[in-house]
């Protein structure tokens, strides 16, 4: 039986790196990385840069928006950093949207045939920000 291992905390707290300890005793690792790549923020770029440098070599990254897609084609252990891309891909929905994106996603969880480590980000420990999408 496979397991969920949901890995919280806030904005630069060591989240993915924990993750990623936990991660490393699997022999095959899938790293799904959830954002924009926001090729004008350079202070992202950096971070996107050090969290590669971390990750084995023989680990397979997939740097997507399509969580659900990409819970349907993999078999691997996934390393998903993190949630919150899943989340800001909703934010434009309507509710009636919202719900069956997340019933999509929960079945696709469940339906998942290894383990599964989440980074997510703590509501309240990170920044607030003064845009709609947040940080």
């Amino acid at each position: 039986m496979s397991e969920i291992f949901l890995i919280s905390g806030g904005r630069k707290s060591g989240k993915s790196k924990f993750a990623e300890k936990i991660a490393i005793k699997y022999k095959s690792v899938t790293y799904v990385a959830l954002s924009e790549p926001r090729p004008k923020d350079f202070e992202w770029q950096s971070r996107i840069k050090m969290h590669k440098s971390r990750r084995p070599s023989h680990w397979n990254t997939i740097e997507t928006n399509e969580l659900i897609n990409v819970l349907k084609d993999e078999n691997e252990v996934l390393l998903i950093d993190s949630i919150g891309g899943f989340v800001v891909n909703g934010l434009s929905m309507s509710n009636n949207e919202w719900d069956k994106y997340k019933e999509s996603l929960l079945k696709a969880l469940l339906n998942y045939k290894n383990n599964i480590l989440i980074v997510g980000e703590q509501v309240g420990w990170g920044i607030v920000s003064e845009y709609k999408i947040g940080n």
